[in-house]
Formats: C-alpha cells, structure tokens, sequence
C-alpha cells in the first residue's frame, strides 16, 4: 500500500520551487527534496513538480563557525 500525505492546504501567494527554497536555505535541490520527504518541509506535488510552503523555512537556520562563518550545520527551530 502506497504511503499518502494528508491533505494540506497552502496559499498560493506561499508556494515557492524547490531551487528558490534550496537558494534561501543555502543547501542544494537534493537536499530540499530529502527535507520534503523526511517531512520536515511543508510542500505539495503538482504532477511531478515539488512547491515548498515558504513558511516551514524560517525553521531552518545555518548554524556558522564563529571564527570562519563557514556554514557548518542546520539547526531546526
């Protein structure tokens, strides 16, 4: 039997691609894709396109290295 999501119901004017979600966050397209998955970012599939619910990203914040400001890690909030 197929796994199914719930429903969700997100604005449009909320709906980002996954490249725009990945720039904001500064990780890769695979990355947004394995968060969508996990179900860590809300997103919904139109046919087989992923649009991200700009809202579940200020949940992510880079973690930095105070010396270098190298990104090292992801902290979920």
């Amino acid at each position: 039997m197929a796994k199914t999501r719930p429903k969700v119901s997100i604005p449009a004017e909320c709906l980002i691609t996954v490249a725009t979600a990945a720039g904001k966050l500064e990780i890769t397209e695979c990355h947004v894709r394995r968060l969508i998955r996990e179900k860590t970012l809300n997103a919904i599939k139109f046919g087989h396109v992923w649009m991200v619910d700009e809202r579940s990203l200020p949940r992510f914040e880079p973690r930095r290295n105070p010396t270098t400001g190298e990104r090292s890690a992801y902290t979920r909030h």
